[in-house]
């Protein structure tokens, strides 16, 4: 072995005695030239004695198998305790993937057991002396029930890297390692090609390609709605061949014990996989935990009728006045900065309830205050304007509205305003700065002239002060006294200008919906932006939208059943508009090829000769970009990523 090379520790081991099932995290692997010792040499088969996992049957997570002298104990949610010897009762056949082996089964008594708890026809099988299962990655070598490799690696650093781009962060046991190593550095196994474990050297015989696997979680058995993490990880761990990858699959050179006190020793390397279409990183937003040591309350308040007395009326540029509060009895309110209150507007017709946006900042809790601008024609603008004075009462509701800082934390935010719409923009900024709240903040605001640009002294004065960056600009669509890269409206160029590193950041955007159209529209045509960091609000009203992809499904549970036919086979089914075309394809007893499972690997694409679908929740690539374009033009769908919105006649590829 080489002095210099590198070496690392190990965090954490795991066995997986049956296939799919819970693992357990152990001190010590036994490792076979096969595999490691009671790892994934059980599993469950249906009554085809083809192999059940996790993916069609989330139930197996909940599966404990635990290794007891002479044999197993099974334990399930709402089944009685069983126990099982260590060797099979008689042979079988069993298969996983494309290999059939033989193997041993354990008699009726599990077997029940088994379907009892799935609902479904199952059987449990376990390796026997004649098993043999090629190992593809290294010719004339064996291995497990496993997927692909005898022993799978994930290294920490690579997780926390992809949390940080994921909305809600995840933990290793989505991926089902046998092996955690501690890295300083995200994916640097990424070049690894040998290692030594104590005793044992290992080759790396393949990077892990990922499936659909990945996107339930073992401990609720639940199917994300988005795909994730797999639809991030598409983003930036994608190879040509459309595999995603995360972890290795290592296959061992000899036999031996290993330790989770043993150091991992990297004696070979190899250059990196070429990853395509990579995405920069989403926009980091700031933990709750860094928020609270910040003193900053994530909790929101409770609507409440508010008495606010008129305590100033403020002439502010562009026929704009402030109105400041104060509320009876005094008291601190409570709000997130970006927010709105609904005022009791009285008029000579009667009275009317108008929303406008807080401008004041929660952190200054005892001055409330709002922004309004004369609107021609405006019942409550022109009532104000022109009647509310110091030493008024109105009554107002709220605070209320999902537009505001903490909805996406960002560490990097670009704040857009135009018009009043600048008015939650101030507070936000306000807030930030009082709060010293750890982001960087690009605010830029949109006029017609620079006589009618609103809190300009003020943010100038907040962005010197501030304990964070804080740049501020503004762009001029009459005026001519100003930079003309500033001048007009904004567009792609100028948004490039003024926030370079846009595709980084959370984006907030407030202002008259052409304005807010036309920024939407930037974002859209930048290729590496993702809507959900679009958070808009229109002034003036109490609408509030965040920009997202719309789910799929709400239409399907309005037509439950289709009907599916496969002329080429000869036979129909009725299924649940629910389900993938590849669980309907496979629940009729067609065979079909599958890989991914999440519209990566085009190996389940089939042809639609008749009828509509829609794109499944699981579907990463919307595009079914693995699919030549001649081929989508003829019907071919994958049917791992599609779901029938009515009958359909099929004809598998």
């Amino acid at each position: 072995m080489l002095s210099h090379a590198p070496s690392f520790s190990l965090q954490s081991m795991f066995i997986h005695p049956l296939k799919s099932g819970t693992p357990q995290s152990v001190e010590t692997l036994n490792v076979f030239l096969d595999g490691i010792e009671l790892d994934r040499r059980l599993m469950v088969v249906d009554g085809s004695n083809r192999f059940l996992t996790a993916r069609e049957m989330p139930e197996l997570f909940a599966v404990r198998c635990l290794v007891i002298e002479g044999g197993y104990v099974l334990l399930a949610p709402g089944m009685r305790r069983i126990e099982i010897g260590r060797t099979p009762v008689e042979g079988t056949d069993a298969t996983v993937w494309q290999d059939t082996v033989k193997a041993g089964s354990f008699g009726r008594d599990i077997d029940n057991w088994l379907s009892s708890y799935l609902k479904r026809e199952a059987r449990l099988v376990s390796m026997t002396e004649e098993t043999h299962r090629p190992l593809r990655m290294t010719p004339g070598r064996s291995y497990t029930f496993a997927d692909t490799g005898p022993v799978l690696l994930t290294a920490q650093a690579s997780l926390d890297e992809l949390n940080e781009r994921l909305d809600k962060p995840i933990t290793m046991q989505q991926f089902r390692p046998n092996i955690v190593v501690k890295t300083t550095i995200a994916w640097e196994e990424d070049r690894w090609d040998r290692l030594r474990i104590g005793e044992v050297e290992f080759d790396v015989g393949a990077a892990c390609d990922r499936c659909a696997m990945i996107t339930i979680d073992p401990a609720t058995r639940k199917r994300s709605p988005t795909a994730e993490p797999l639809k991030t990880l598409a983003t930036y761990r994608k190879v040509e061949n459309n595999h995603v990858y995360f972890g290795l699959y290592l296959v061992p050179r000899n036999t031996g014990r290993i330790f989770l006190s043993d150091e991992l020793e990297v004696t070979k390397h190899k250059a990196k996989p070429r990853f395509v279409n990579v995405v920069p990183p989403a926009p980091k937003l700031i933990g709750t935990g860094l928020l609270e040591k910040h003193g900053i309350s994530t909790e929101p308040a409770p609507v409440k009728t508010l008495a606010l007395d008129c305590v100033a009326v403020i002439e502010e540029p562009g026929d704009v006045k402030t109105f400041r509060f104060r509320t009876e009895p005094p008291q601190p309110v409570k709000y997130f900065a970006g927010q709105f209150i609904t005022l009791e507007i009285p008029h000579p017709g009667g009275k009317t309830a108008r929303a406008y946006s807080i401008s004041s900042s929660p952190s200054r809790p005892h001055d409330l205050s709002i922004s309004v601008k004369r609107i021609e024609g405006g019942v409550g603008s022109g009532w104000l304007h022109d009647n509310l004075r110091v030493g008024m009462r109105l009554k107002a509701s709220g605070p209320v509205g999902q537009f505001h800082f903490l909805k996406r934390p960002g560490r990097k935010v670009l704040l857009l305003g135009a018009g009043s719409g600048m008015t939650p923009m101030i507070s936000m900024l306000r807030w930030i700065v009082d709060q010293h709240v750890p982001t960087d903040v690009v605010l830029h605001q949109a006029a017609r002239s620079g006589s009618s640009l609103l809190f300009t002294a003020e943010m100038d004065l907040l962005a010197r002060i501030a304990s964070i960056p804080v740049r501020i600009s503004h762009n001029l669509t009459k005026d001519t006294e100003c930079d003309p890269a500033l001048r007009g409206r904004l567009d792609d160029q100028m948004l490039a200008r003024i926030c370079p590193d846009v595709d980084e950041r959370i984006v907030f955007c407030c202002g008259p919906d052409p304005y807010r159209s036309a920024v939407r529209a930037m974002l859209g045509r930048r290729k590496n932006f993702n809507r959900i960091n679009f958070l808009e609000e229109s002034f003036g009203s109490t609408a509030q939208t965040e920009n997202g992809a719309v789910g799929a499904g709400s239409d399907l549970a309005a037509n439950p059943d289709v009907s599916i036919s496969f002329p080429g086979a000869d036979r129909s089914v009725t299924a649940r508009a629910t389900d993938t075309l590849l669980t309907i394809i496979r629940g009729a007893g067609l065979e079909i090829a599958s890989g991914c499972q999440a519209g990566l690997c085009g190996a389940c694409k089939c042809k639609v000769i008749s009828g509509e679908w829609t794109l499944s929740p699981s579907n990463v690539d919307p595009d079914m970009s693995c699919l030549p374009d001649d081929e989508k033009a003829a019907g071919y769908v994958l049917a791992c990523s599609c779901c029938p919105t009515g009958d359909m006649q099929i004809a598998l590829a």
